[in-house]
Formats: structure tokens, sequence, C-alpha cells
């Protein structure tokens, strides 16, 4: 298999558009943030409500783990 990166081909750069509508949701970022658990080990205070909102500043989709969340998804 030989992969044949094309990003310099066709449109100007700016002209690329990545955004996509999921689930009725428009997301500049085709990437969703995986569901992962205890974030709040790393960060006691904010834990999953901190990786939420930098997904969503990066335009970024968010799965929530609600199984081993450290907050409860209200919050998130």
């Amino acid at each position: 298999v030989r992969l044949q990166p094309r990003i310099l081909v066709g449109p100007k750069l700016e002209e690329v558009d990545t955004s996509l509508e999921i689930f009725g949701q428009s997301l500049q970022l085709p990437v969703w943030v995986a569901p992962t658990a205890f974030h709040g080990l790393a960060c006691a205070e904010n834990g999953e409500v901190a990786t939420a909102r930098g997904a969503g500043q990066a335009g970024a989709g968010y799965c929530y783990n609600f199984m081993m969340s450290s907050k409860p998804y209200t919050e998130v």
C-alpha cells in the first residue's frame, strides 16, 4: 500500500473546508476526543469539563465516558 498525500494539490489551502455536520452539530475540525476516564486524576479542579471545553474551543467533538468519569454529565 502506498499513500500519496495530496494536500497541496487543488484549491488554495485557505479555501479547504474541513468542517462537517454530524448529529445536527456543525464541527469545524473533523476530530472527536475519544472517551477516556478519570481526568480528575490529572486535573482535580476541572477533570472532563476542561477536556470538553478544549475540544469545543478547537471545534472538535467530545465523547463523554459516563461510566468512568470523575464528573457527572450535567457538569460536562
